[in-house]
């Protein structure tokens, strides 16, 4: 059995879902998801639904509650230390197996036992795990016929086939919290990353009309509207309008990313990627990983579990002594999308009939 955690907003789900998606597929084993986290919603984030029919006609989920030796693993404390310091591959009694990612780190392989109730808590942010599913991922991800007559409909409106979508994340990225972990693909108000990525596609595209998209499309126009000619700002209202804006996006020929797991999903579900171009923020994330996870004992765990309760009001980086053990070296890229080196930063994969070109957004 493969249990994968469902958490975070629509575009994280995503992730999560085509992580299990492909993971039992390759494996041929049953996939259920985990949503307490919606039952139980912390106080100091957005208030998130679950991923369904509403949004993807196509999706099918089969929920299951979560296992209670999960359970200790969600303590806020316990999970952060976990989450952005080591990431855990933990087998428990009764062959249940935890397997918990560290943040933004790509494994090439994902510890799975025949015949066992193997859980998965991550992000799961690249492509690499689920590109070979790309045909059935955009099928399960297909919109409603609501969303795609809207879209189309914008499409006609619009007298150029050479759109490009201008993703630009303001909200909650404003906040301190969400601008550190960016950390070198935080181009949050750099102006100047996306008028760089502008003339990027100027050089290549002709004649080409940027579609704005944005949770502050205000600023956008204040921003923009005096420095092109060839601009639209798009504004998308009522309960659907992030759905249109994430299939309208797709429905453009090209596209500028912000450092957002919407404008990924956006650019990615492009079904015609063939001569498209998009220009993506570069990350400052290592190229290589030398530990992604560790293997505890159950003994060390109970240990590390009481400690922990005694001391978390500390600081996290008192704990990291206690997760001991056998580590697993595995080579792995960090960041949405699958990085390779490129002229002015790192490529964030969409597939491989895509053309990327990264700029800004910090030093390599």
């Amino acid at each position: 059995m493969i249990i994968v955690k469902l958490w975070g907003g629509l575009c994280n789900q995503m992730f999560q879902y085509a992580f299990g998606y492909a993971l039992s597929k390759e494996k041929g084993d049953k996939l259920f998801f985990d949503v307490d986290f919606f039952l139980n919603q912390p106080k100091y984030v957005t208030r998130r639904h679950i991923i369904d029919v509403s949004d993807f006609p196509n999706i099918k989920l089969e929920i299951i509650n979560r296992p209670i030796w999960v359970k200790p693993f969600e303590n806020k404390y316990i999970s952060h230390v976990i989450r952005y310091n080591t990431g855990v591959n933990l087998p428990l009694i009764n062959k249940n197996f935890l397997f918990m990612e560290k943040l933004h780190r790509y494994y090439s392989i994902i510890p799975y036992f025949i015949d066992s109730t193997n859980f998965y808590d991550g992000y799961w942010q690249t492509s690499k795990y689920f590109e070979p599913f790309r045909e059935e991922l955009l099928e399960i991800f297909s919109p409603s016929d609501i969303i795609l007559k809207k879209v189309f409909d914008w499409r006609k409106s619009i007298d150029s086939s050479n759109t490009v979508a201008v993703h630009i994340r303001r909200g909650d990225y404003l906040n301190n919290i969400n601008r550190n972990s960016l950390k070198g693909g935080n181009v949050i108000g750099d102006v100047d990353y996306y008028l760089s990525a502008i003339k990027i596609i100027k050089e290549k595209v002709k004649n080409p009309l940027f579609c704005f998209f944005s949770d502050d499309i205000t600023w956008c126009k204040d921003t923009f509207s005096n420095k092109l000619d060839n601009s639209l700002f798009v504004e998308n209202t009522g309960s659907d309008a992030a759905l249109v804006d994430l299939f309208s996006i797709s429905f453009c020929e090209h596209g500028i990313m912000s450092p957002s797991t919407f404008s990924w999903w956006g650019n990615w579900l492009r079904k015609d990627k063939n001569g498209s171009i998009v220009v993506a923020p570069k990350g400052v994330f290592p190229r290589k990983i030398l530990v992604d996870y560790i293997i505890i004992s159950n003994l060390t765990i109970i240990m590390f579990l009481r400690i922990l309760n005694k001391l978390r009001r500390e600081s996290y980086k008192l704990f990291r002594p206690i997760l001991w053990g056998r580590s697993l070296q595995i080579n792995g890229i960090p960041t949405i999308g699958n990085i390779k080196r490129l002229e002015l930063g790192y490529d964030v994969s969409l597939n491989s009939d895509c053309y990327i070109q990264c700029v800004g957004g910090g030093k390599n």
